[in-house]
C-alpha cells in the first residue's frame, strides 16, 4: 500500500496541534482539506486514527503505531 506523505504529515501535524483547525492554521491550508486527507487515510488503513473529543484530539491505539512510524 502506498500512502502519500501529505497524508501522513497532515496526521502528525494535526496530532501535535491538537485539533484540526489548528493544523490548518499551522499548514496554511482549510481545516476540510486536513480533514478529507485524515478521513482518506483511515479509509486506506481500515481502521480510525484519531479521537475527536471536546478537549482536542487523542490517537487511537492503531493512530499511536501510525504516529511512531511517521516519527521514524
Amino acid at each position: 500500500m502506498d500512502i502519500p506523505h501529505q497524508r501522513l504529515a497532515y496526521f502528525r501535524v494535526t496530532l501535535e496541534s491538537g485539533s484540526v483547525r489548528r493544523a490548518a492554521a499551522r499548514l496554511n491550508i482549510a481545516p476540510s482539506a486536513v480533514s478529507r486527507q485524515i478521513a482518506l487515510l483511515e479509509e486506506a488503513l481500515g481502521a480510525t486514527l484519531m479521537e475527536r473529543q471536546r478537549g482536542g484530539i487523542r490517537p487511537t491505539p492503531v493512530g499511536e503505531m501510525l504516529l511512531e512510524y511517521c516519527e521514524r
